[in-house]
This record gives C-alpha cells, structure tokens and sequence, in this order.
C-alpha cells in the first residue's frame, strides 16, 4: 500500500514515496518509506514497498561491504550486497509467510552513483530507463513519469517526482498522506 518512485537526472537520483501506511485493524499511520543513507563515500537512497516491518528490517539490518573503487556497481549489488541482505532478512522471518510462501509487496528502489536499481528479495535489476516505481500506485506514477519525459517538460526531478506521486494519490486509496522526496 504505497508508492515508491525514482527518477535518475544528470548523474543524480532523486525519490519520494507517499507515507501512507496501515496499522493494525486498518488504522492509518504514518510511515518514512524513503531515506538515505552515507556509506564508503557514497551516498546511497532506498525507498521500500511493502510492510512496515519488512523495511524496517532492511534499515536495521543494512550492511555496505566496501565497494572497491572501479568495481561494477551491479556486479557488486547482486553478487555481494543482496545475499549478505537476503541472508539476515531470511533469519528475520521477513521473506516468507506461515506458508512458507513469499511474501507479497516487499521491493526496494535503490539509487546511487545517479543510476536506479530494483530489488525483489531474490533479484536485483538496474533499470534501463530513467525512472521507475513500486507499489500499489506504480501504474500511475510510472505513466505520469514516461508522459512528462515524452513532453520533455522542463519540471524539477523535484517537481516531476511529486506529481507522480500525486498522480497514483488520485488513483489508489492504498496511496496518500504527505509526502517524502529526497536527492542524492
């Protein structure tokens, strides 16, 4: 029940995401999904769908190896980053229902070094284009995101990052509150 969304500009990422979120028994609260974080020279943004303690798990838990200079940041995500993630949200019991199913809705936007990646709790991709979403709302968000970019609009990452967030407010119930953008 949110919307996470990125958009790379310039060699910079800039996110936002809603702060609606549900408690127990339907009550709503609200709830940071985005923020940044300083490691090894890096600045790096994460903005999370999913349940509250699946993304708080991810921020309590979060571990940067360090990043050798000129290594493929990819490479470096999927190969060192994510199975050191995956490992501690796995003894967390964040990944898996009762069933032993995979929970639904839990993914990740990432960006650093002005690129975006997408992260599920068993893959990790870097987005070809220059923007993407997650979450309930990110049809909406994503198609006010690949319109502006279509009408080149001269709109901040700023700007265009808040109207696709209100685009998926206006469409989704599961969207809504105020709303958090941060840059890096």
């Amino acid at each position: 029940m949110t919307v996470v969304v990125a958009l790379a500009h310039k060699g910079a990422v800039t996110m936002g995401a809603d702060r609606l979120a549900v408690s127990g028994g339907g009550v709503m609260v609200p709830f940071t999904k985005v923020w940044v974080q300083q490691k090894h020279g890096l600045k790096w943004l994460f903005g999370m769908s999913g349940t509250a303690s699946f993304t708080q798990a991810v921020q309590e838990q979060m571990e940067f190896p360090p990043n050798p200079p000129g290594e493929n940041l990819y490479a470096y995500l999927a190969s060192v980053w994510l199975p050191l993630m995956r490992d501690k949200l796995l003894k967390r019991n964040e990944l898996f229902d009762k069933d032993g199913d995979v929970k639904n809705g839990a993914a990740m936007l990432i960006g650093v070094r002005g690129q975006i990646f997408r992260l599920a709790p068993f893959s990790i991709h870097r987005v070809d284009q220059s923007f993407d979403a997650i979450g309930s709302g990110e049809g909406a968000a994503y198609g006010a995101l690949y319109a502006l970019e279509k009408l080149q609009s001269r709109l901040t990452p700023k700007e265009k990052i808040r109207l696709a967030i209100k685009a998926a407010d206006m469409r989704y119930n599961t969207v809504g509150g105020k709303y958090d953008i941060i840059s890096a």
